[in-house]
Protein backbone atom coordinates (compact mmCIF):
# COMPACT_ATOMS: atom_id res chain seq x y z
CA UNK A 1 0.00 0.00 0.00
CA UNK A 2 2.67 2.22 0.86
CA UNK A 3 4.44 1.79 -2.07
CA UNK A 4 1.56 2.14 -4.48
CA UNK A 5 1.24 5.29 -2.46
CA UNK A 6 4.43 6.93 -3.31
CA UNK A 7 3.54 5.57 -7.36
CA UNK A 8 0.84 7.58 -7.25
CA UNK A 9 1.77 11.02 -5.68
CA UNK A 10 5.06 10.51 -8.02
CA UNK A 11 3.34 9.72 -10.67
CA UNK A 12 1.19 13.42 -9.38
CA UNK A 13 4.45 15.28 -9.44
CA UNK A 14 5.39 14.09 -12.84
CA UNK A 15 1.69 15.02 -14.44
CA UNK A 16 1.82 18.52 -11.97
CA UNK A 17 5.66 19.41 -14.42
CA UNK A 18 4.58 18.20 -17.16
CA UNK A 19 1.68 20.48 -17.04
CA UNK A 20 3.60 23.36 -15.61
CA UNK A 21 5.50 23.07 -18.96
CA UNK A 22 2.96 22.79 -21.24
CA UNK A 23 1.02 25.95 -19.77
CA UNK A 24 4.63 27.42 -20.05
CA UNK A 25 5.21 26.58 -23.55
CA UNK A 26 1.29 27.85 -24.20
CA UNK A 27 2.20 30.91 -23.17
CA UNK A 28 5.76 31.20 -24.49
CA UNK A 29 3.81 30.50 -27.47
CA UNK A 30 1.52 33.26 -26.83
CA UNK A 31 3.95 36.07 -25.51
CA UNK A 32 5.58 35.43 -29.54
CA UNK A 33 2.33 35.40 -31.43
CA UNK A 34 1.46 38.58 -28.82
CA UNK A 35 4.78 40.15 -30.09
CA UNK A 36 4.52 39.03 -33.90
CA UNK A 37 0.91 40.68 -34.12
CA UNK A 38 2.32 43.95 -31.87
CA UNK A 39 5.07 44.63 -33.92
CA UNK A 40 3.12 45.08 -37.33
CA UNK A 41 0.22 47.26 -35.37
CA UNK A 42 3.10 49.67 -33.73
CA UNK A 43 4.24 49.69 -37.46
CA UNK A 44 0.82 50.53 -39.19
CA UNK A 45 0.42 53.13 -36.33
CA UNK A 46 3.90 54.76 -37.21
CA UNK A 47 3.16 54.78 -41.35
CA UNK A 48 -0.71 56.37 -40.62
CA UNK A 49 0.65 59.14 -38.27
CA UNK A 50 3.45 59.77 -40.47
CA UNK A 51 0.78 59.81 -43.45
CA UNK A 52 -1.60 62.24 -41.33
CA UNK A 53 1.67 64.29 -40.63
CA UNK A 54 2.28 64.38 -44.49
CA UNK A 55 -1.42 65.16 -45.28
CA UNK A 56 -1.18 67.96 -42.44
CA UNK A 57 1.86 69.51 -44.17
CA UNK A 58 0.08 69.33 -47.26
CA UNK A 59 -3.03 71.08 -46.45
CA UNK A 60 -0.81 73.78 -44.14
CA UNK A 61 1.04 74.80 -48.24
CA UNK A 62 -2.54 75.00 -49.22
CA UNK A 63 -3.62 76.71 -46.56
CA UNK A 64 -0.23 79.21 -47.07
CA UNK A 65 -1.08 79.79 -51.08
CA UNK A 66 -3.70 82.23 -50.10
CA UNK A 67 -1.20 84.45 -48.62
CA UNK A 68 0.76 85.48 -51.64
CA UNK A 69 -2.79 85.88 -53.85
CA UNK A 70 -4.18 88.26 -51.08
CA UNK A 71 -0.28 89.86 -50.35
CA UNK A 72 -0.47 90.86 -54.96
CA UNK A 73 -3.19 92.89 -53.93
CA UNK A 74 -1.51 95.31 -50.90
CA UNK A 75 0.76 97.01 -52.89
CA UNK A 76 -1.82 98.07 -55.51
CA UNK A 77 -4.25 98.78 -53.38
CA UNK A 78 -2.31 101.24 -51.56
CA UNK A 79 -0.55 101.97 -54.42
CA UNK A 80 -4.27 103.74 -55.40
CA UNK A 81 -4.89 105.12 -52.52
CA UNK A 82 -1.44 107.80 -52.81
CA UNK A 83 -2.33 108.23 -56.05
CA UNK A 84 -5.79 109.68 -55.84
CA UNK A 85 -7.15 113.47 -55.27
CA UNK A 86 -6.47 113.62 -51.85
CA UNK A 87 -3.16 111.61 -51.29
CA UNK A 88 -2.74 110.43 -47.38
CA UNK A 89 0.93 110.58 -45.63
CA UNK A 90 2.47 107.13 -45.26
CA UNK A 91 2.00 107.95 -41.23
CA UNK A 92 -1.72 108.90 -41.43
CA UNK A 93 -2.63 105.90 -43.59
CA UNK A 94 -0.32 103.12 -41.59
CA UNK A 95 -2.69 104.70 -38.69
CA UNK A 96 -5.92 103.94 -40.15
CA UNK A 97 -4.71 100.10 -41.62
CA UNK A 98 -3.84 99.23 -38.15
CA UNK A 99 -6.56 100.46 -36.27
CA UNK A 100 -9.02 98.38 -38.26
CA UNK A 101 -6.31 95.35 -38.67
CA UNK A 102 -6.76 95.30 -34.83
CA UNK A 103 -10.33 95.39 -34.32
CA UNK A 104 -10.87 91.15 -35.35
CA UNK A 105 -8.02 90.64 -32.81
CA UNK A 106 -9.56 92.63 -29.70
CA UNK A 107 -11.16 89.61 -28.16
CA UNK A 108 -7.79 87.45 -28.65
CA UNK A 109 -5.93 90.45 -27.36
CA UNK A 110 -7.92 91.28 -24.18
CA UNK A 111 -8.12 87.18 -23.39
CA UNK A 112 -3.90 87.11 -23.63
CA UNK A 113 -3.75 90.04 -21.14
CA UNK A 114 -6.45 88.32 -18.78
CA UNK A 115 -4.53 85.15 -18.86
CA UNK A 116 -0.73 87.32 -17.99
CA UNK A 117 -2.80 88.48 -15.01
CA UNK A 118 -4.20 84.82 -13.95
CA UNK A 119 -3.96 83.49 -10.09
CA UNK A 120 -2.15 80.02 -12.45
CA UNK A 121 1.58 80.40 -12.58
CA UNK A 122 1.19 77.87 -15.41
CA UNK A 123 -1.61 80.09 -17.23
CA UNK A 124 0.33 83.37 -16.24
CA UNK A 125 3.64 82.14 -17.63
CA UNK A 126 2.67 80.79 -20.78
CA UNK A 127 0.86 84.14 -21.41
CA UNK A 128 3.37 86.04 -20.69
CA UNK A 129 5.91 83.62 -22.66
CA UNK A 130 2.95 84.46 -25.88
CA UNK A 131 3.26 88.27 -25.63
CA UNK A 132 7.55 88.46 -25.67
CA UNK A 133 6.68 86.36 -28.52
CA UNK A 134 4.37 88.49 -30.07
CA UNK A 135 5.88 91.75 -29.47
CA UNK A 136 8.85 90.37 -31.18
CA UNK A 137 7.07 89.94 -34.78
CA UNK A 138 4.84 93.14 -33.76
CA UNK A 139 8.39 95.13 -33.84
CA UNK A 140 9.24 93.23 -37.19
CA UNK A 141 6.04 94.07 -38.76
CA UNK A 142 5.58 97.69 -37.87
CA UNK A 143 8.90 98.43 -39.13
CA UNK A 144 8.05 96.36 -42.74
CA UNK A 145 4.89 97.93 -42.67
CA UNK A 146 6.38 101.61 -42.37
CA UNK A 147 9.24 101.18 -44.59
CA UNK A 148 6.89 99.68 -47.64
CA UNK A 149 4.41 102.22 -46.90
CA UNK A 150 6.69 105.03 -47.29
CA UNK A 151 8.70 103.09 -50.21
CA UNK A 152 4.88 102.87 -52.03
CA UNK A 153 4.83 106.37 -51.68
CA UNK A 154 7.57 106.92 -53.41
CA UNK A 155 8.70 104.17 -56.36
CA UNK A 156 5.80 102.39 -58.55
CA UNK A 157 3.88 99.26 -57.47
CA UNK A 158 5.25 96.35 -59.69
CA UNK A 159 8.67 97.82 -58.28
CA UNK A 160 7.36 96.87 -54.65
CA UNK A 161 6.08 93.97 -55.58
CA UNK A 162 9.40 92.41 -57.24
CA UNK A 163 11.63 93.92 -54.93
CA UNK A 164 9.35 92.10 -52.16
CA UNK A 165 10.10 89.25 -53.75
CA UNK A 166 13.53 89.03 -52.63
CA UNK A 167 12.45 87.29 -49.07
CA UNK A 168 12.42 84.63 -50.67
CA UNK A 169 16.27 84.11 -50.65
CA UNK A 170 16.53 86.23 -47.50
CA UNK A 171 14.71 83.59 -44.97
CA UNK A 172 17.18 80.83 -45.99
CA UNK A 173 20.02 83.36 -46.16
CA UNK A 174 18.81 84.81 -42.23
CA UNK A 175 18.33 80.89 -41.93
CA UNK A 176 22.40 80.50 -41.46
CA UNK A 177 22.92 83.46 -39.39
CA UNK A 178 20.45 81.87 -37.07
CA UNK A 179 22.85 78.52 -37.37
CA UNK A 180 20.59 76.61 -39.83
CA UNK A 181 22.14 74.83 -42.44
CA UNK A 182 21.53 76.28 -46.11
CA UNK A 183 22.64 74.56 -49.24
CA UNK A 184 25.41 76.07 -52.05
CA UNK A 185 22.29 75.79 -54.48
CA UNK A 186 20.38 78.59 -52.04
CA UNK A 187 23.30 81.00 -52.02
CA UNK A 188 23.31 81.20 -55.57
CA UNK A 189 19.63 82.22 -56.10
CA UNK A 190 20.32 84.48 -53.01
CA UNK A 191 23.13 86.11 -55.16
CA UNK A 192 20.64 86.06 -58.29
CA UNK A 193 18.25 88.14 -56.48
CA UNK A 194 20.62 90.71 -55.66
CA UNK A 195 21.52 91.00 -59.18
CA UNK A 196 17.58 91.20 -60.17
CA UNK A 197 17.14 94.11 -57.72
CA UNK A 198 19.94 95.64 -59.11
CA UNK A 199 18.52 95.39 -62.82
CA UNK A 200 15.14 97.04 -61.66
CA UNK A 201 17.08 99.57 -59.53
CA UNK A 202 18.27 100.71 -63.11
CA UNK A 203 14.83 102.55 -63.83
CA UNK A 204 15.46 104.87 -60.92
CA UNK A 205 18.51 106.19 -62.51
CA UNK A 206 16.88 108.98 -65.16
CA UNK A 207 19.51 110.45 -67.11
CA UNK A 208 18.70 113.94 -68.08
CA UNK A 209 20.63 114.74 -71.21
CA UNK A 210 21.35 118.65 -70.00
CA UNK A 211 21.81 117.86 -66.13
CA UNK A 212 22.85 114.23 -65.60
CA UNK A 213 19.99 114.12 -62.93
CA UNK A 214 18.79 111.00 -60.71
CA UNK A 215 15.65 110.32 -59.79
CA UNK A 216 16.17 110.30 -55.80
CA UNK A 217 13.18 109.98 -54.89
CA UNK A 218 12.17 106.72 -56.59
CA UNK A 219 15.85 105.59 -55.28
CA UNK A 220 14.79 106.02 -52.26
CA UNK A 221 11.41 104.55 -52.61
CA UNK A 222 13.19 100.92 -53.93
CA UNK A 223 15.91 100.88 -51.24
CA UNK A 224 13.08 101.10 -48.44
CA UNK A 225 11.02 98.60 -49.81
CA UNK A 226 14.01 96.48 -49.84
CA UNK A 227 14.50 97.71 -45.97
CA UNK A 228 11.06 96.09 -45.58
CA UNK A 229 11.19 92.97 -47.66
CA UNK A 230 14.71 92.14 -44.88
CA UNK A 231 12.47 92.53 -41.72
CA UNK A 232 9.71 90.97 -43.65
CA UNK A 233 12.00 87.66 -43.54
CA UNK A 234 13.31 87.78 -40.31
CA UNK A 235 9.61 87.94 -39.56
CA UNK A 236 8.34 84.64 -41.75
CA UNK A 237 12.09 82.79 -39.75
CA UNK A 238 10.65 83.66 -36.40
CA UNK A 239 6.82 83.10 -36.80
CA UNK A 240 7.64 79.24 -37.74
CA UNK A 241 9.21 79.02 -34.41
CA UNK A 242 6.49 80.84 -32.38
CA UNK A 243 3.63 79.31 -34.58
CA UNK A 244 4.19 75.91 -33.27
CA UNK A 245 4.14 76.83 -29.68
CA UNK A 246 1.17 79.60 -29.31
CA UNK A 247 -2.05 79.56 -31.49
CA UNK A 248 -2.51 82.10 -34.28
CA UNK A 249 -4.90 84.18 -32.23
CA UNK A 250 -2.80 84.82 -29.37
CA UNK A 251 -0.09 86.05 -31.66
CA UNK A 252 -2.38 88.05 -33.81
CA UNK A 253 -3.82 89.85 -31.11
CA UNK A 254 -1.01 90.77 -29.69
CA UNK A 255 1.06 91.46 -32.38
CA UNK A 256 -1.62 93.81 -33.90
CA UNK A 257 -1.33 95.73 -30.84
CA UNK A 258 2.06 96.16 -31.08
CA UNK A 259 2.23 97.44 -34.72
CA UNK A 260 -0.80 99.76 -33.45
CA UNK A 261 0.52 100.91 -31.02
CA UNK A 262 4.25 102.09 -32.99
CA UNK A 263 2.08 103.24 -35.88
CA UNK A 264 0.58 105.63 -33.33
CA UNK A 265 3.51 106.90 -32.33
CA UNK A 266 4.83 107.83 -35.73
CA UNK A 267 1.52 109.39 -36.74
CA UNK A 268 1.76 111.37 -33.09
CA UNK A 269 5.48 112.47 -34.55
CA UNK A 270 4.09 113.32 -37.70
CA UNK A 271 1.42 115.33 -36.70
CA UNK A 272 3.45 117.10 -34.33
CA UNK A 273 5.82 117.80 -37.24
CA UNK A 274 3.10 119.13 -39.38
CA UNK A 275 1.73 121.58 -36.56
CA UNK A 276 -2.06 119.99 -37.01
CA UNK A 277 -1.63 121.14 -40.34
CA UNK A 278 -2.58 118.55 -43.37
CA UNK A 279 -0.13 116.54 -45.67
CA UNK A 280 0.82 113.55 -43.60
CA UNK A 281 -1.12 114.22 -40.73
CA UNK A 282 -4.31 114.67 -42.14
CA UNK A 283 -7.13 112.22 -42.42
CA UNK A 284 -9.09 114.17 -45.37
CA UNK A 285 -8.01 110.82 -47.96
CA UNK A 286 -10.93 109.32 -46.07
CA UNK A 287 -13.68 111.12 -47.75
CA UNK A 288 -13.52 109.55 -50.54
CA UNK A 289 -15.77 106.27 -50.56
CA UNK A 290 -13.51 104.55 -53.48
CA UNK A 291 -10.34 104.84 -51.23
CA UNK A 292 -12.37 104.40 -47.91
CA UNK A 293 -13.12 101.08 -49.56
CA UNK A 294 -9.39 100.66 -50.34
CA UNK A 295 -7.95 101.29 -47.33
CA UNK A 296 -10.80 98.76 -45.48
CA UNK A 297 -9.63 96.25 -48.10
CA UNK A 298 -5.81 96.65 -47.76
CA UNK A 299 -6.45 96.44 -43.62
CA UNK A 300 -8.49 93.56 -43.77
CA UNK A 301 -7.72 91.34 -46.84
CA UNK A 302 -3.56 91.40 -47.63
CA UNK A 303 -3.41 92.38 -43.73
CA UNK A 304 -5.79 90.59 -40.87
CA UNK A 305 -6.83 87.91 -42.92
CA UNK A 306 -3.05 86.98 -44.84
CA UNK A 307 -1.31 87.52 -41.33
CA UNK A 308 -3.63 85.49 -39.96
CA UNK A 309 -3.52 82.60 -42.30
CA UNK A 310 0.37 83.04 -42.47
CA UNK A 311 1.05 82.24 -38.55
CA UNK A 312 -2.10 79.33 -39.05
CA UNK A 313 0.09 77.66 -41.55
CA UNK A 314 3.42 78.11 -40.69
CA UNK A 315 2.92 75.81 -37.45
CA UNK A 316 3.11 73.24 -39.68
CA UNK A 317 5.88 74.07 -42.25
CA UNK A 318 9.08 75.69 -41.92
CA UNK A 319 9.60 79.25 -42.40
CA UNK A 320 12.06 78.62 -45.93
CA UNK A 321 9.08 76.12 -47.05
CA UNK A 322 6.63 78.82 -46.57
CA UNK A 323 8.52 80.86 -48.50
CA UNK A 324 8.78 78.86 -51.21
CA UNK A 325 4.81 79.26 -51.53
CA UNK A 326 5.00 83.05 -50.92
CA UNK A 327 7.22 83.50 -54.29
CA UNK A 328 4.40 83.45 -56.42
CA UNK A 329 3.48 87.26 -54.52
CA UNK A 330 5.56 88.99 -57.85
CA UNK A 331 3.87 87.15 -60.44
CA UNK A 332 0.08 88.03 -58.25
CA UNK A 333 1.17 91.36 -57.93
CA UNK A 334 2.48 92.18 -61.76
CA UNK A 335 -0.97 90.86 -63.10
CA UNK A 336 -2.87 92.96 -60.57
CA UNK A 337 -0.80 95.61 -60.96
CA UNK A 338 -1.12 95.75 -64.31
CA UNK A 339 -4.65 95.31 -64.53
CA UNK A 340 -6.21 97.79 -61.70
CA UNK A 341 -3.42 100.13 -62.01
CA UNK A 342 -2.78 100.41 -65.65
CA UNK A 343 1.01 100.34 -64.83
CA UNK A 344 3.24 99.02 -67.37
CA UNK A 345 6.40 97.11 -67.17
CA UNK A 346 9.18 98.30 -68.42
CA UNK A 347 12.59 96.40 -69.56
CA UNK A 348 14.91 96.36 -66.90
CA UNK A 349 11.20 95.35 -64.39
CA UNK A 350 10.84 92.55 -66.83
CA UNK A 351 14.36 91.28 -66.69
CA UNK A 352 15.02 91.92 -62.96
CA UNK A 353 11.53 90.75 -62.35
CA UNK A 354 12.04 87.52 -63.98
CA UNK A 355 15.61 87.11 -62.79
CA UNK A 356 14.12 87.64 -59.03
CA UNK A 357 11.31 84.91 -59.59
CA UNK A 358 13.22 82.23 -61.60
CA UNK A 359 15.76 82.50 -58.23
CA UNK A 360 12.50 82.64 -55.91
CA UNK A 361 10.66 79.36 -57.66
CA UNK A 362 14.28 77.14 -58.32
CA UNK A 363 14.11 75.42 -54.94
CA UNK A 364 11.04 73.99 -56.29
CA UNK A 365 13.30 72.13 -58.27
CA UNK A 366 15.95 71.05 -56.08
CA UNK A 367 16.29 67.68 -55.12
CA UNK A 368 15.01 66.89 -51.48
CA UNK A 369 17.93 67.53 -48.70
CA UNK A 370 19.42 64.39 -47.21
CA UNK A 371 20.35 64.93 -43.78
CA UNK A 372 20.83 60.72 -42.87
Amino acid sequence: MRVTSRRLRDRARFERRGGANETTARASAGRHSLSRAVRPTALNAEGEERVKEEDSGVSARLLLMCVPALWATYAPSLKYVFTSDVPPGPEALSFVRMALTQLPFIPALLSTLGRSASSSTEERTDAKRSIRAAVELGAYNAVATAFQAWGLEHTTSTHSGFIMGSVSVLVPAFSVLSGDAVRRETWLACATTFIGVAIIGLDSVQSDSSLGSISERTLSGDVAVFVSAMCYAAMTLRASTYAREFSANDLMGMKTFVVLIFMTAWYARAFDSAGGAVDDASFAFLASPMVRAAVLYSAFAPGALASYIQLKGQGRVSAPEAQLVYAATPVFNAVVSTLALGETMTTNTLIGGGIILAASVSSFALPPRNDA
